[in-house]
């Protein structure tokens, strides 16, 4: 919600039902019902996912694997150590250029530098 809303606690109510289960809803009938399009509510989105089984005979799997999305944080301090650290780290496991306990252990050091400001 922008900081200079006129009505701050209207702006509020709405994002509230908007991204609450009636809000989801609302969205879902108005979309084709062929979209593989979940919702963030997990209990609409197993709902749906059956639903789209007919479909996308994996629907409910991709429901479930959002147990294990990692979302980054943002800002420059992030940015840096994902760019200085994190990135450069992964890619030499990936690459298999780099022992893993060692590497992991000396990015985590260095990117919790990186983010406490050090």
């Amino acid at each position: 919600m922008p900081t200079g809303t006129k009505t701050p606690d209207a702006a509020w109510e709405w994002m509230r039902w908007q991204f609450g289960p009636a809000g989801w809803k609302s969205w879902l009938a108005k979309r084709d019902p062929k979209t593989f399009w979940l919702p963030a509510i997990r209990t609409l989105a197993e709902e749906d996912a059956k639903r789209l089984e007919k479909i996308y005979p994996n629907a409910s799997i991709v429901v479930k694997s959002a147990d294990h999305i990692w979302f980054r944080p943002g800002g420059a301090r992030w940015e840096k150590a994902n760019g200085e650290v994190l990135g450069p780290a992964l890619t030499s496991l990936h690459e298999n250029k780099a022992p893993v306990r060692a590497t992991i252990q000396d990015a985590v050091q260095r990117v919790n530098a990186i983010l406490a400001g050090r």
